[in-house]
């Protein structure tokens, strides 16, 4: 373990079977009261991180959300909220020109908790990062509300994912596909 100024580790290298040998390590960037933001992955240990993760607190410095980058190429794949609370988040262009790329975000599901997601059609097209053929996913519950700002709408469209029909919207450049039990909302 390497450990910060707070305690918490920095690098941590693990040895899941306990022959002596590190399978894996983990390198942390944190705040200054070690909260982290940010998680490097080297799943074999060969010197080259495999996996990012980025942490999202909360005005409280909860973690909120994890987004991964999965093969460490800066491109972020997946979007993931915490199912243990409920939250806002705001996809403004900033924050896009930072997840660019990502295809799936998973709202909290739970009857404990309930996510409220932003998105403009100016963040859709950083998200996309320009190809009109990009799709984000967004998988939640009867808990979960998307507000999509004007130049998103509806298309009439649904989208079978493994067996269930998302509804799709479309912006200036890029598409959504909503799960039917998210409440959409124009705003």
């Amino acid at each position: 373990f390497e450990v910060s100024a707070t305690g918490q580790p920095l690098i941590q290298s693990i040895d899941f079977d306990a022959n002596g040998t590190v399978d894996r390590i983990d390198t942390f960037t944190r705040d200054a009261v070690g909260r982290a933001l940010s998680q490097s992955i080297d799943v074999d240990a060969d010197g080259v991180v495999d996996e990012i993760q980025g942490f999202f607190l909360n005005a409280l410095g909860q973690r909120i959300a994890t987004a991964t980058d999965f093969d460490a190429d800066g491109e972020f794949g997946a979007l993931n909220f915490t199912n243990s609370l409920s939250t806002g988040f705001e996809f403004t262009p900033e924050l896009a020109a930072q997840l660019f790329g990502v295809t799936n975000v998973v709202l909290a599901q739970g009857p404990d908790s309930s996510t409220v997601l932003d998105i403009d059609d100016a963040a859709l097209t950083t998200l996309a990062n320009g190809d009109n053929n990009h799709q984000i996913q967004i998988s939640g519950d009867d808990n979960d509300i998307l507000n999509v700002g004007a130049g998103i709408a509806e298309t009439g469209n649904t989208v079978n994912v493994n067996g269930e029909d998302f509804i799709e919207y479309a912006g200036t450049v890029g598409t959504l596909i909503v799960d039917p039990d998210i409440t959409v909302m124009t705003v």
